[in-house]
């Protein structure tokens, strides 16, 4: 998923169970009259790339499971609902988050998520990007 919005959903706009997924310069959530439970919901991932993305206005920005060495860098978490940036549901290990903006701070994860090196303003680039 590149360049993309991707902002309406009954339930939850991105669910992975497995494989590979790679999502840059898009923005996830902001949806007017719409309900979104996670804006990212991973249950399992073999491969998970997310950068220069707005993850925005989700109850949940994501709940992450069953993921090894996900990359998640230089995105901004914005307008989720209170705490709940990212939530952990299942068993996760080296994932990377840093250098994302947090809107909320950073938020409190266990030894298997890096959040070193919060940004410290919003990421100018992370939105879909004009050709």
């Amino acid at each position: 998923i590149r360049h993309s919005y991707l902002v309406t959903s009954n339930h939850d706009l991105v669910v992975q169970i497995g494989g590979r997924l790679t999502i840059a310069y898009s923005e996830i959530g902001e949806a007017n009259g719409s309900y979104e439970h996670c804006n990212l919901h991973i249950g399992a991932a073999d491969y998970l790339s997310i950068t220069h993305s707005t993850i925005r206005s989700g109850v949940y920005g994501m709940m992450i499971g069953g993921t090894d060495g996900a990359i998640i860098q230089y995105n901004n978490f914005v307008e989720n609902d209170p705490g709940k940036d990212i939530s952990e549901v299942g068993i996760n290990s080296n994932v990377d988050l840093r250098f994302n903006y947090w809107d909320q701070g950073t938020p409190p994860l266990g030894a298997a998520f890096n959040t070193s090196a919060p940004a410290s303003a919003p990421i100018s680039d992370a939105h879909p990007l004009a050709f």
